[in-house]
């Protein structure tokens, strides 16, 4: 596994791995605040970054935006109306998706 954070799959933003205040989890996110997509939490920074990293790998949009949906739902399934980055909502993302 790399050290490296890739890229935001939805606006090309510097991606950062922070931790949650309590410090007990870990989560990576899009360092543009105009974006600020966060991916789910994990327990490890090697985990929070694996799994962004697959989101960032998956090569266009559609497939972007059908990653970060299962990555989510697989912690925690998600209502459409839910906002999710900058006034963007989980129904935004499943139609992007194609879902």
């Amino acid at each position: 596994m790399t050290d490296e954070i890739a890229p935001c799959p939805f606006c090309g933003g510097e991606g950062e791995v922070c931790k949650t205040p309590n410090m007990h989890s870990v989560y990576t996110q899009c360092g543009n605040r105009e974006c600020s997509l966060v991916a789910p939490l994990r327990d490890t920074a090697a985990d929070a970054l694996a799994a962004w990293n697959r989101l960032a790998s998956s090569g266009n949009l559609a497939k972007a935006a059908r990653a970060w949906l299962a990555e989510v739902e697989r912690v925690d399934p998600l209502p459409a109306d839910q906002c999710v980055l900058g006034g963007v909502t989980v129904g935004m993302i499943r139609a992007t998706a194609g879902m």
